[in-house]
């Protein structure tokens, strides 16, 4: 079995251009397909698609489709998700096909959650075709008394290693008071 890489989440906002077969209202909906796993979402309402990521299915399939008496397709597509992997969150639009030419552009909102194995700060291979490592850095901070998560996804060749600990110290002056950064930790270690 492939190794669980993370989740995706994904919205389908809109659509343009969207290419009318049969002549009168369209009424599309969104099949997104990643894997064996299949899902549907109507075009018209802002909905969020979630999908299991698995290393050997880094593809989305989507297809729109006027729903209709026929069901028409109105275009479809191959989404590679190595991107939205790299980056975290990825906004685009998306162009479709039908039997070749351009059938229109749907914009997606894609964000990927990383693996809680990438949370520890391990060293986890994103597949890739140049096989680069990532990290998941994570940083919690406290905002009107709620922890606040928050992640980003360093490419492993662009992490910053310091050998000198004044780069720390220099971190801390500019963020406060010392005993906001051991509140923190307190609040942190509690968990």
């Amino acid at each position: 079995m492939s190794r669980k890489l993370g989740m995706l989440v994904a919205i389908p906002i809109k659509g343009r251009k969207l290419v009318n077969r049969s002549g009168g209202k369209q009424s599309p909906y969104i099949q997104l397909k990643l894997g064996d796993d299949k899902k549907r979402t109507k075009a018209s309402l802002i909905a969020s698609v979630r999908f299991d990521v698995f290393q050997n299915h880094l593809d989305m399939h989507v297809m729109v489709i006027d729903e209709g008496k026929k069901n028409e397709v109105i275009g479809d597509g191959v989404l590679l998700l190595h991107e939205v992997i790299d980056k975290g969150e990825l906004d685009v639009w998306f162009p479709i096909k039908y039997k070749g030419s351009p059938a229109g552009d749907i914009y997606f909102e894609l964000t990927f959650y990383a693996a809680d194995s990438m949370l520890k700060g391990t060293r986890c291979p994103i597949p890739h075709s140049d096989h680069r490592h990532h990290f998941l850095e994570t940083h919690i901070t406290l905002r009107d008394h709620i922890l606040v998560l928050h992640n980003n996804l360093i490419p492993y060749h662009n992490l910053q290693w310091s050998q000198d600990l004044s780069d720390h110290q220099d971190l801390q002056d500019r963020r406060g008071h010392q005993g906001d950064q051991d509140q923190d930790q307190a609040l942190i270690q509690a968990l």
